[in-house]
């Protein structure tokens, strides 16, 4: 039963639930943007089936009793649907605007009777809907924001992107509704439908419209995660130091510190193992454009080629201000640039140079490079999350003093911009393509240390 079995006979206990999801959406501080207006405007897409019946008049007041309820879903959104006796334009009713009514589905994932995640929509302005769908008593958990609609003579609809609920996700469902002239009411009563005791039909979420590409994250124990259509494969790889991913999504390749290069999937071994020096050790890899072969790069800024990949100098004998943490390929594919902890950049064959942060006040070292799909600009990131853009490459968000768990770790380019990855296994999408997950509630085996894009 939603919020611990609770319906019309036991008041108090009722508008103790519906209080408590209240709270917990407003402690969310929803921020959907949903303002009616807009939210009428959006009420074109998937139209709930009402395969939820429930008795007239089992509340007092016929604009909170609910009738009927239902769920649709096609290739990019779904929506949940509550059909009431009598409904109210919210944009008009006092009741509405003075914040007396709640619209509430609860899912319930793994039939034990209580709801795993919550869609609420809650009046917090006269203007203002918010609508989402969240994790139920999941302290910190992340809102997914939707769209609220008044369907005139019918009811009520929350619409919102596939993504906001796990693909292939097997539930039922119960919906919820409360209808107070007094917003501050204890023993408001609410109708839940189909009853206290009874939840939907089953239904099977379809997920998110296939991405056009996906990233992967890298372990220090050598373990790869995958996301969208980037296939991850089983193995460990001690001392791993970097990755690179194939643009098929389908193989990557993994070099440890010592220079041995380890092929999966797609990708091919064009050979590794090259003489380092005392104390120096490989920091990071990068495919050439063809993807039949790679560079290795190492701490002291040495390049190696394998495959068709050739080479276009490096800094041997060059003292360095800093190790060299990372390396990427031009996009022309004829050159490189390697970084260095102190933000010096070094760039190699056909790779401009257009700025560094080698003279700037860092508060923490620089950890990665993307450079943009035209060659004419690059983003550095530090650890602390903050990005600097150079060339035509466009700042599009940071992590820049914003509370990290544990530091970043790695840049890519993606889309028209870029992601970043944790240690912890967050990840941090400011790009035009959909963030496709991260580690944050599932930590990893051993913290992240690389992060790589196939297309997209």
């Amino acid at each position: 039963m939603l919020g611990g079995g609770v319906s019309a006979a036991t008041p108090a206990s009722n508008a103790t639930a519906l209080a408590e999801l209240r709270a917990a959406a407003r402690a969310l501080r929803l921020q959907s943007g949903g303002a009616h207006p807009d939210a009428v405007a959006l009420a074109a897409g998937p139209v709930p089936v009402m395969t939820v019946h429930d008795p007239v008049g089992d509340v007092p007041d016929p604009q909170g009793d609910i009738t009927g309820a239902g769920f649709a879903q096609n290739s990019t959104s779904f929506a949940f649907g509550m059909t009431v006796a009598d409904p109210v334009d919210p944009a008009s009713d006092p009741v509405w605007q003075a914040g007396g009514v709640e619209v509430v589905w609860g899912i319930d994932r793994n039939d034990d009777g209580a709801p795993e995640f919550i869609v609420a929509a809650l009046p917090v302005s006269a203007t203002d809907i918010e609508t989402a769908v969240f994790p139920f008593a999941s302290p910190g958990a992340q809102p997914c924001p939707g769209h609220f609609a008044y369907i005139a003579g019918s009811g009520y609809r929350a619409t919102f992107p596939n993504h906001c609920l796990p693909t292939g996700m097997r539930f039922r469902f119960q919906a919820v509704m409360s209808y107070s002239p007094d917003p501050t009411a204890t023993d408001a009563p609410f109708d839940v439908a189909p009853s206290e005791s009874t939840w939907s039909p089953h239904f099977t979420t379809r997920g998110p419209a296939a991405p056009a590409g996906g990233y992967w994250m890298l372990g220090a124990d050598g373990r790869v995660y995958g996301f969208g259509t980037s296939l991850a494969f089983p193995g460990v790889i001690p001392n791993a130091a970097a990755m690179s991913g194939r643009k098929d999504g389908k193989g990557y390749w993994i070099v440890d510190t010592s220079g041995h290069v380890f092929a999966f999937g797609t990708a091919h071994n064009f050979g590794g193992s090259p003489a380092l020096g005392n104390g120096e050790r490989i920091s990071s890899m990068s495919p050439t454009k063809s993807q039949n072969g790679y560079w290795l790069f190492s701490n002291r800024g040495r390049a190696f080629a394998y495959g068709d990949a050739s080479s276009y100098g490096d800094m041997s004998g060059t003292r360095l201000n800093g190790p060299i943490v990372a390396s990427v390929a031009s996009a022309g594919g004829h050159g490189y640039y390697m970084v260095g902890a102190d933000g010096g950049i070094f760039a190699f064959g056909d790779a401009q140079f257009f700025g560094s942060t080698g003279n700037m006040h860092l508060n923490k070292p620089i950890v990665g490079i993307a450079p943009t799909p035209d060659s004419k600009g690059y983003w550095l990131a530090g650890a602390d999350g903050g990005v600097f853009n150079f060339g035509d490459a466009r700042f599009r968000g940071s992590m820049g003093g914003a509370p990290l768990n544990q530091p970043i770790e790695g840049i890519v380019a993606y889309g028209n911009g870029y992601l970043m990855a944790a240690a912890d296994g967050g990840v941090f999408d400011f790009s035009s393509q959909p963030f496709l997950g991260s580690l944050a509630n599932r930590p990893p085996s051993a913290p992240i240390i690389d992060l790589a894009a196939s297309a997209g």
